[in-house]
């Protein structure tokens, strides 16, 4: 079955590169490109990622939920809405866009589901559009105003999000979100059955969403918890917030606090610790770290272990004379199946990298701190650009790697070294 699904999507990538061409902005801001058969226009260019805020500045709302930037993916929305929404994130200085892959009702052009054949190619067509147009996509996976898509993926997660993740709809995000306010509808055992048919297809950092307050019933299913408070919400009742969800030991965003752009409310969850906001309306951002209590701070000046300590006896690599260059890494995440880092300073490219994109000359070692000893290795290659990397082949026991290392370890250590072993990032730990 998988095999059958490369194929398809083989098809599917080349047929979608046609489509593109007349979804991206025109260069100037504001002005939507022409219906044309014409060579495609360079996109606008979004912000770059800013490595301060890796879980992403965005802007969802405009006014009320008839300008829902996160419906941008819906084949019921037109392609010159959907262009002049991408516009406005775009002048609104964001680096990523949340977008909802079924909604039932919620919303502009509701009525929408990636899992549906009649839907997919359009939606993936816009998913590759948003991408070309410089913004990083975080994917919703279903809205609460949504009972009969509910009903679909809970009786079988698995199947729905079958061709969802072979379809690439998960490829490249920095996190997936499992639904919008989760606990408007569903149990907790059918969210987790969700959450494991992601897990499927996506090895990433997992986002869970609640109704207004400070009650996160599903905090347990996720890496991150996504914020949201009524409208008319103070500066401090969102830093209590992200506080109280810092204080779950989870990664928070700062995510729906006014039904339009709001760079108060926005700035006030950024600098109580969020890594990400939703109602973003342009300007500089605040130098802040979001460093969490007991992480390596963002200006991490050395390493969190010492690196002579480091046993890289798994991956069939000599990485242990490697010298400490500029880069700087912080925020590691780690879960049975991948983990997460985001950039203090610097990238790949301070040692050896060739561009952001660039995997060849730089890779991933992670160490196990087993029996009180770190055993571990290089297990994949890495880019500045992907700030994620599952453990497929530390579970296929690549280059001798102990496929049970990861449930065996009281803590891990992670560092990215040049391909050569010449040159390294710092060294960032969790749990040590």
């Amino acid at each position: 079955m998988k095999k059958l699904w490369k194929k398809i999507r083989e098809w599917f990538d080349s047929w979608i590169d046609y489509q593109l061409r007349d979804l991206v902005p025109a260069t100037e801001a504001g002005e939507p490109a022409e219906e044309t058969q014409e060579a495609p226009q360079t996109p606008a260019p979004a912000a770059p990622a800013d490595t301060r805020y890796p879980l992403g500045i965005a802007s969802c709302w405009d006014g009320d939920a008839s300008k829902r930037m996160m419906n941008i993916l819906s084949p019921r929305m037109s392609d010159e809405t959907f262009k002049n929404r991408l516009q406005f994130m775009l002048d609104k200085g964001c680096t990523h866009a949340h977008v909802i892959l079924a909604n039932g009702g919620d919303g502009e052009a509701a009525g929408y589901a990636a899992w549906n054949d009649s839907d997919r190619p359009k939606m993936y067509s816009r998913l590759q559009a948003v991408k070309a147009a410089g913004l990083i996509p975080v994917p919703w996976i279903i809205t609460d105003d949504s009972a009969a898509l509910q009903k679909e993926l809970f009786s079988n997660p698995m199947q729905c999000l079958l061709i969802v993740g072979y379809c690439g709809f998960f490829e490249g995000a920095p996190y997936v979100v499992l639904g919008l306010e989760m606990d408007e509808g569903g149990t907790l055992a059918q969210w987790k059955s969700v959450r494991e048919a992601v897990r499927e297809y996506y090895a990433g950092p997992i986002g869970v969403h609640h109704k207004s307050g400070n009650s996160f019933p599903f905090a347990s299913l996720g890496d991150i918890v996504l914020g949201q408070l009524d409208p008319g919400c103070t500066e401090a009742q969102v830093k209590a917030q992200i506080k109280a969800i810092l204080a779950k030991d989870k990664r928070a965003v700062g995510f729906e606090y006014a039904r339009r752009p709001n760079r108060a409310l926005s700035l006030a969850a950024l600098e109580a610790g969020a890594e990400g906001c939703g109602n973003w309306n342009g300007g500089t951002l605040p130098n802040i770290s979001t460093a969490s209590p007991g992480e390596v701070g963002a200006d991490v000046d050395g390493d969190a272990v010492d690196f002579s300590s480091l046993d890289f006896c798994w991956g069939s690599f000599a990485g242990g004379k490697a010298a400490l260059a500029d880069a700087r890494i912080k925020g590691l995440r780690v879960t049975r199946d991948g983990l997460s880092y985001a950039w203090a300073k610097g990238g790949c490219e301070s040692i050896g990298a060739t561009s952001r994109e660039d995997y060849e000359h730089t890779v991933v070692c992670l160490f196990c701190k087993i029996g009180g000893k770190w055993k571990g290795g290089k297990f994949d290659g890495i880019s500045t650009s992907r700030t994620t990397r599952d453990f497929r082949n530390i579970h296929d026991g690549y280059h001798g790697w102990d496929t049970g290392a990861i449930e065996k370890a009281d803590a891990y250590a992670f560092v990215i070294v040049s391909r050569d072993g010449k040159k390294r990032t710092n060294v960032i730990t969790q749990g040590a």
